[in-house]
């Protein structure tokens, strides 16, 4: 039995999903499609997986990024959340930039609404 499929998603991590193994050269890494450890040139690196289970290497997840026409949500001023598809404008990239671009609304906790208030009023008052 293949157990791959379980240790990505106990990773956090999708087939062909770009991360940063800590520590490691070559990055950005990802599993290829029958699971295989790749780095960033494309070399085989199965070995690094048994020190990531033991936890001698860590995960770093990347910022997702949308591709032209991906809808995206983010935090309004007035703490709404508000949808737009990705279209490659400076205020895409704005909200990119800042932390305020995420795949799903369901994504946006308290706690994340929080922090994005917050930094948007101190960058604010700080100009």
């Amino acid at each position: 039995m293949n157990y791959m499929p379980e240790v990505l998603k106990m990773l956090g991590v999708e087939v062909g999903e770009k991360f940063i193994l800590k520590n490691k050269n070559f990055n950005p890494h990802h599993f290829s499609d029958d699971f295989i450890l790749l780095d960033s040139t494309g070399g085989h690196c199965n070995h690094h997986i048994s020190y990531v289970l033991i936890g001698e290497v860590k995960v770093e997840k990347l910022p997702w990024k949308p591709n032209e026409d991906d809808p995206y949500f983010f935090v309004m001023a007035n703490g709404s959340i508000n949808e737009s598809s990705w279209s490659g404008h400076v205020v895409d990239y704005s909200l990119f930039n800042t932390n305020n671009c995420f795949r799903t609304a369901e994504e946006i906790t308290p706690e994340i609404k929080e922090r994005i208030l917050r930094e948007m009023k101190e960058k604010y008052e700080n100009e």
